[in-house]
């Protein structure tokens, strides 16, 4: 009856270490679970953070580029907004040649005709400001004597390094050589009369033209100068 008992407790002890053994494999293989499951959690979030980023990137990328595009276009606002040149200032227009004075129109000048003892054969063009603000006069003006067909022949070579800027109250001159003796070919006329047309920024002519009465003058092959600021320059050629 005693070796019943002890195999019945060597057995009762033999199913306790079993049924302990098992109850620890199935507590280890939860925790096993538990961390993979929250591992897979790690990773969706992690992949979720990545494609939010993403998404983040590329609203700043067009952004910017938004940015850049607005800033091309108020560039060529600012460009298209630039005066042409050959406007004249009594035309509304403010053109310039470098100066930042606007061209001379007629009606900011005053014209008169200068006769001369020296150089023989000369006489003086002479335009002035009587405007309230300075302007300048552009290469030489187109020059006609009387009912005269054509315009007086330009001496290229009295051009100046830079065109007179006539201050209000300030004058610009143009010599007119009115003959050459050893071109004169006696078919001159007398001519009392003259004519001047000022030139423009574009190479044309500004609108209207300026007249003058003077002594009797003896018009045969002439040639007029460049605008001059002086007369002394004007009377050279």
């Amino acid at each position: 009856m005693r070796a019943l008992r002890s195999r019945t407790a060597r057995h009762a002890a033999v199913a306790l270490a079993a049924t302990a053994l098992a109850l620890g494999l199935t507590a280890c293989n939860g925790a096993t679970d538990t961390d993979a499951g929250g591992s897979t959690g790690s990773t969706a979030s992690a992949g979720s953070g990545s494609d939010s980023g993403s998404d983040s990137g590329s609203g700043g990328s067009g952004g910017a580029k938004g940015q850049t595009t607005g800033g091309s276009s108020t560039g060529g606002s600012s460009s298209g907004g630039k005066q042409e040149e050959g406007d004249v200032m009594n035309g509304g227009g403010s053109a310039d040649r470098g100066s930042g004075t606007a061209v001379c129109g007629t009606d900011d000048l005053d014209f008169e005709v200068k006769p001369v003892s020296r150089p023989v054969n000369h006489v003086l063009l002479v335009v002035t400001n009587t405007s309230d603000r300075p302007c300048h006069v552009i290469d030489a003006p187109y020059v006609r004597w009387g009912e005269a067909q054509s315009s007086s022949q330009i001496v290229e070579s009295s051009a100046p390094e830079a065109e007179p800027e006539l201050a209000p109250g300030g004058s610009a001159y143009a010599g007119v050589m009115t003959s050459s003796a050893g071109e004169d070919t006696g078919e001159g006329v007398e001519e009392t009369e003259v004519t001047i047309t000022l030139r423009d920024l574009k190479g044309g002519t500004v609108p209207g033209t300026l007249s003058a009465s003077t002594n009797s003058v003896y018009i045969s092959n002439e040639t007029v100068t460049h605008w001059r600021s002086s007369a002394d320059e004007a009377l050279t050629y």
